[in-house]
């Protein structure tokens, strides 16, 4: 099953369960081990602490730098930007166009 198929109900309502269920644990935790000992943290000190919440680090995306020699001469139609620009495609051996442009070059090169 895929996420898109759960609503957004649903998933709050699942959240919240697990909220309650680390609360209850933490809370275990602090009466089994740290209520007897004089420790400087409250409960809700350590609540705190530990049930914030912080989204997750963005990531850096680091797209590939493609070498501009290596790409096809040919000139190709950019519908969207209703544009000429460069084929995209490696050259093949020893030649200066891609595997479709070899043998034909609809718009010209560069």
């Amino acid at each position: 099953m895929s996420l898109s198929n759960i609503s957004i109900k649903t998933l709050n309502m699942f959240d919240k369960a697990i909220l309650e269920h680390k609360k209850k644990v933490i809370e275990d935790i602090y009466n089994t081990y740290l209520q007897q000992e004089d420790h400087k943290y409250s409960l809700e000190d350590i609540n705190k602490e530990l049930l914030k919440h912080s989204p997750p680090p963005k990531r850096k995306i680091i797209k590939r730098q493609r070498k501009i020699l290596d790409c096809c001469n040919a000139r190709v139609w950019d519908s969207k930007g209703k544009i000429y620009n460069r084929c995209k495609f490696n050259k093949l051996n020893n030649s200066d166009y891609c595997g479709i442009h070899k043998n034909k070059q609809n718009y010209g090169n560069i």
